[in-house]
């Protein structure tokens, strides 16, 4: 399952013409790109053989033929093999662009009546639609690759054969070809070939660097320009940079965040959402963070790994109370780790057709692979795999997350995934490998925040408030509160809005409330305060915060001895039992 880079792809490509395989699926958006590379493939071949022909057949058009494709020796990689450079190198052949005839003229192209298909590589486009089950090319493929097979067979000898190269951009085909054809997933554009187009447009004059920028920047910058336009097809990036050369043909360090935010909006993939950059502030939860803080480096940094021989960090289950940050800590990981963020949709990788739920997430799987080095994010797993194990959906829900398990063990890019769920009982007791090390590298349960924990949410909610004048917090009004409070409280801090957190904080004020409902107690404190300036005058205070907090408090999901508050309790003990690391 692991995927295969472009040069395993290649040689692959190679390997596999030269042994007779009669039809090769290629799946693959872009279909300028893939007729290029098999024209390297070609000019390799023609070392051995020099009259293989590169052939390329789209509906309605019939064939046509490469002219003086010359040879070349494979001593370099495939990057650097020379492709199709002259756009006008095309010359009609024959057909008449009807598929089934078509095909049936090639199959039988000897080099006596047809020497132009006789000893060539095939490329059909348009065909895909035509040969999916029931389709009306089904029998004809087949016809054509026992004939194929037959044909290099009788001409091993002498290097002469013919082979039928699909590409498709769906991976979709009759059950019936499945031994006929070998499919190929032909990968996205790399650092190597990305970086190649970028200096193809600094040599030709159409972009620039910095005059007083030193090797070392230049060097630095086309790598990172390149490193931010990977996932994007090689037509997408070259928009891209045709952009800046429109726009400002001086490369600059703003161009890396432009072609992130140019991939986010690129990216075709609806179970896919892709966020390059993530700015957020999260409080408590320190286990958890210090945890992240030692894996940050080696995430992204192969050299660091091989430094102090680490492997890639997989990845991080967070099982925990509603509303108690485990999405927000998910973003916070993509932060720390200075990675994008792409969250996974498991609910928009169900189809209704067969076979096209496992199809998409085969397809989400590999863009996230192309991405890489990037956070994956799955939230509330529990709910998007509700139905495994049920059967009420024929099985469709138990082959997707069979297929996710088995990516998540085999996965080699430099992709850390971040699970999220409840309940994750029921999950577990279907599938206890689930949770088995070498999926992920920890399971932490997040528990209700702590007295301090509650004190550093309520400082993220409230310190821009305090710091734009809007809330203003005098002594008398912190006396006040106190006042509320049927034991003394020591304030460890001298600092206003650090002893009104203090405050809001104190098990007395806000026990049980989890950072979604903290949150919640601010937006509703903004909205009464709202209320009260039209009314009466009056704005926002820190009595009117700690009022609302108690309200809130008082219909908690969590409150003390509520439903909610036992199944928490029965979950805990579990991931206790199990040994899972705690944060709060």
């Amino acid at each position: 399952m692991p995927r295969m880079n472009l040069n395993e792809t290649m040689n692959r490509l190679l390997l596999l013409i030269r042994a007779g395989y009669p039809v090769i699926y290629i799946v693959s958006l872009e279909e300028s790109r893939v007729l290029d590379y098999l024209g390297k493939i070609v000019r390799i071949i023609k070392k051995e053989n020099p009259q293989k022909n590169l052939l390329k057949w789209y509906g309605n058009e019939g064939f046509h033929i490469y002219k003086n494709l010359a040879q070349q020796a494979q001593d370099c990689e495939w990057v650097n093999v020379e492709g199709l450079s002259n756009p006008d190198g095309w010359q009609r052949a024959t057909g008449n662009g009807n598929p089934i005839d078509d095909l049936e003229v090639y199959k039988r192209a000897l080099n006596t009546n047809n020497p132009d298909l006789a000893d060539s590589v095939a490329v059909f486009f348009d065909m895909h639609q035509l040969i999916r089950q029931f389709g009306p090319l089904v029998r004809p493929i087949r016809n054509a690759a026992d004939m194929l097979r037959k044909y290099y067979d009788s001409n091993r000898q002498t290097h002469y054969y013919k082979t039928i190269v699909i590409v498709s951009p769906t991976s979709e085909v009759s059950s019936e070809l499945e031994k006929d054809l070998i499919k190929i997933d032909f990968p996205l554009p790399e650092e190597d070939e990305l970086k190649m187009t970028l200096n193809k447009m600094i040599a030709n004059g159409h972009l620039h660097y910095e005059t007083n920028a030193s090797s070392e920047v230049k060097v630095r910058l086309c790598e990172r320009i390149a490193g931010a336009g990977r996932g994007l097809t090689l037509e997408d990036y070259k928009l891209g940079l045709n952009g800046f050369a429109v726009r400002e043909n001086v490369l600059k360090e703003q161009h890396i965040k432009d072609m992130l935010d140019l991939k986010a909006k690129a990216i075709n993939n609806e179970a896919l959402q892709y966020t390059p950059h993530v700015d957020i502030n999260l409080g408590g939860l320190a286990e958890v963070k210090d945890w992240i803080r030692i894996r940050r480096e080696a995430v992204a940094s192969s050299s660091i790994r091989e430094k102090y021989h680490l492997n890639s960090p997989k990845g991080a289950l967070l099982c925990g109370v509603s509303g108690g940050g485990k999405s927000q800590l998910a973003k916070l990981i993509a932060k720390e780790f200075s990675l994008a963020l792409l969250r996974l949709d498991v609910g928009a990788l169900f189809g209704q057709y067969v076979g096209e739920s496992e199809e998409k997430t085969r397809k989400a799987l590999q863009l996230a692979e192309v991405l890489a080095p990037v956070v994956l994010w799955i939230d509330e797993l529990d709910k998007a795999f509700v139905s495994v194990g049920g059967g009420g959906d024929s099985g469709v829900s138990a082959r997707v997350f069979g297929y996710f398990l088995t990516w998540l063990a085999e996965k080699q890019d430099s992709i850390f995934v971040v699970a999220t769920a409840n309940d994750f009982r029921k999950l577990f007791v279907n599938f206890p490998e689930f949770a088995r090390k070498g999926r992920f590298n920890e399971i932490f349960w997040i528990g209700l925040p702590t007295d301090e924990s509650r004190r550093e949410i309520f400082k993220i909610y409230l310190k821009p408030l305090y710091d734009s004048g809007y809330l203003s917090i005098s002594d008398d009004q912190l006396n006040g509160i106190l006042s509320k409070f049927e034991a003394p409280v020591k304030f460890d801090s001298e600092y206003k809005l650090d002893r009104l957190c203090q405050l809001l904080g104190n098990t007395r004020t806000s026990t049980n409330m989890t950072g979604a409902e903290i949150e919640n107690a601010v937006e509703e404190s903004l909205y009464e305060a709202y209320r009260l300036s039209i009314e009466e005058g009056s704005g926002l205070t820190p009595r009117l915060i700690f009022d609302t907090v108690k309200k809130v408090k008082d219909r908690a999901l969590y409150k003390v001895g509520g439903t909610a508050e036992v199944e928490k309790n029965n979950m805990e003990t579990v991931a206790l039992n199990n040994h899972w690391l705690f944060a709060k």
